[in-house]
């Protein structure tokens, strides 16, 4: 919640299934353009990716689970 601050200050964080993510959310982000930001910090913006890049990382990281 750190990064809830600001213009962010009135957000919550959601769960959002993996399954979800993979399977719309990156079609979707992808379609319209869009950077996912991740491991962002109270001080620090992040680190900016495409959505397809994410999920491929995710997919590599979750073969190592099965």
């Amino acid at each position: 919640l750190l990064c809830t601050n600001g213009s962010w200050k009135d957000c919550e964080p959601e769960m959002i299934e993996m399954s979800d993510w993979l399977d719309r959310w990156t079609v979707g982000m992808q379609k319209d353009g869009r950077m996912v930001v991740v491991f962002p910090t109270d001080g620090d913006k992040g680190v900016a990716v495409e959505p397809n890049r994410l999920a491929d990382d995710l997919r590599i990281e979750l073969s190592n689970y099965e």
